[in-house]
């Protein structure tokens, strides 16, 4: 964690270097996915579509801060992939979603140096789609509240008797990272380990079409993981060699005051003789 001021400095000018004028651009592979999604027919004019750089935009907007450069792409994909199911003409929102969503930023920012961010770069992400930012969020606690103390065996159970606060989903449901982060996490808060068995397993207890997806997103989620430990890792090196400065600098200070003081005292002493 950046504890010095002037560590959170470093961290914050590192960013600025890596990404002058704002804190995401659109990321390269998602623009070429928006640019494929006229096949999916979406239900509205393509004219009227909000267009990923308008979100890129409202996000920057509401966040003015620069994102630290090894948190910048997995919030950037986020952002932007989930706003390519919104503008799918196909795509519904559920309380699923919201879990998903609030759960995978919540997941990427956990290990962001600086805390108090963390909820100011999720809100502004979520308002920057177009959500209800508190709808939202009273969704994921909801479903947050309710998995606390279950297996993954007792949530598919509640799933399938309709007791949990999630519903089975059927065919006309169009599955989007949000929803296959929620599945990923809630096998995880389950206790199981996350595999491909596991992905197959909660699709099917969900009626989820594409297990594919499920498996999909949970590797992206290990591959995030091993990120987000790199990052910590970077974070603290960079907070050892700050606090190694520091202490040099304290060192220096302490001899050249020593140096001083003696200097002074030798040149009272020939006073004295004098």
């Amino acid at each position: 964690m950046c504890t010095h001021r002037r560590l959170a400095i470093a961290c914050v000018a590192l960013a600025a270097l890596a990404a002058p004028g704002g804190a995401f651009r659109p990321v390269p592979s998602v623009a070429r996915l928006a640019r494929a999604q006229p096949r999916a027919a979406p239900l509205m004019a393509v004219s009227n579509v909000k267009t990923i750089e308008t979100t890129v935009k409202a996000f920057n907007a509401n966040y003015k801060r620069p994102i630290i450069p090894v948190w910048r792409s997995p919030l950037s994909d986020m952002l932007q992939v989930t706003h390519l199911s919104l503008v799918d003409g196909r795509f519904k929102w559920d309380n699923l979603a919201s879990f998903g969503l609030v759960a995978a930023f919540d997941f990427i920012l956990a290990a962001y140096p600086m805390a108090e961010e963390q909820a100011k770069i999720r809100d502004a992400s979520i308002e920057a789609l177009d959500l209800d930012l508190a709808e939202v969020l009273a969704e994921h606690a909801a479903i947050k509240t309710w998995l606390e103390g279950k297996t993954g065996d007792e949530m598919i159970a509640a799933i399938a008797d309709g007791s949990a606060p999630i519903s089975k989903k059927d065919d006309s449901y169009m599955q989007s990272r949000a929803s296959n982060m929620a599945v990923v996490l809630m096998a995880e808060s389950g206790g199981a380990e996350l595999s491909d068995a596991t992905a197959e397993k909660w699709a099917a207890a969900m009626g989820l079409r594409s297990e594919k997806l499920v498996k999909n997103d949970m590797n992206l989620y290990k591959q995030n993981k091993d990120k987000m430990e790199q990052g910590m890792q970077m974070m603290k090196a960079l907070e050892i060699r700050e606090k190694k400065r520091m202490a040099d600098n304290l060192e220096e200070k302490a001899k050249a005051a020593q140096a001083a003081a003696e200097k002074a005292a030798e040149k009272a002493k020939e006073a004295d003789s004098a």
